[in-house]
């Protein structure tokens, strides 16, 4: 037997909050960022939003090249992001990052805060990103504050 917790009207905030910014999403283990991402990635499928929905914990990254491999693409994300911002008939596109705490070792994290630095850099006006972590390491990266100011 299983129970679905009715989490429309989150899930709508959600989305409504990812389509105009960019944000992490901070909770506890085990309290439902992965599921919320995946039900949010499926909004946007049912909308016709365009959206990337990177699942860090699926991932064995450490670099760019490495990112670029496991995603299946010829550039790298960045490239790829821009070739949709400027071609893709959209007017802006939401990056989910799901699970940024499974980034143990050091040069993971850097390569996804690079990412993330990248975006907001270079395609802010287009691309938000959105980032899932544990309430433990959001506290502790000190990076990830800084890209994210409360």
């Amino acid at each position: 037997m299983s129970m679905e917790i009715p989490r429309d009207d989150m899930m709508q905030s959600l989305k409504s909050f990812a389509l105009s910014n960019s944000g992490v999403v901070v909770g506890l283990p085990g309290v439902g960022k992965t599921y919320s991402f995946r039900k949010l990635a499926s909004l946007f499928d049912a909308s016709d939003d365009l959206y990337m929905y990177i699942p860090i914990d699926k991932l064995d990254v450490e670099s760019d090249d490495q990112l670029r491999t496991e995603l299946g693409l010829e550039e790298d994300v960045v490239s790829y992001l821009k070739r949709y911002s400027d071609s893709s008939g959209y007017s802006s596109g939401v990056l989910l990052i799901d699970a940024f705490d499974a980034a143990r070792s050091t040069r993971a994290q850097q390569t996804l805060l690079r990412l993330i630095s990248r975006i907001g850099t270079e395609l802010a006006d287009f691309w938000n990103v959105v980032v899932s972590v544990r309430t433990y390491d959001a506290r502790k990266s000190h990076d990830l504050q800084e890209l994210f100011p409360a």
